[in-house]
């Protein structure tokens, strides 16, 4: 477990639970049915986003790969 994955869980949950309280208070009115609709919103937030792992880092040498044309080296040769 790192720091990145909990922000990204803690970002998930945040989200989750601004989303359903600005659903709930639509009417002007939030109440305890809505603040249990947030709470169960951050908690499937929180539980969902920890769930999925991180991407891996990007490889560096991605431009060596064969399926990445190397726009650099192409655009640098002179064309007949």
């Amino acid at each position: 477990m790192t720091i990145a994955t909990i922000r990204k869980a803690l970002t998930g949950g945040v989200t989750a639970g601004v989303a359903a309280y600005t659903a709930a208070a639509a009417d002007g009115i939030v109440d305890t049915r809505d603040w249990i609709t947030i709470g169960v919103a951050v908690a499937v937030g929180l539980g969902l986003v920890y769930g999925v792992p991180n991407a891996a880092p990007a490889d560096p040498t991605v431009g060596d790969s064969p399926y990445v044309p190397d726009l650099v080296a192409s655009a640098e040769e002179p064309t007949a």
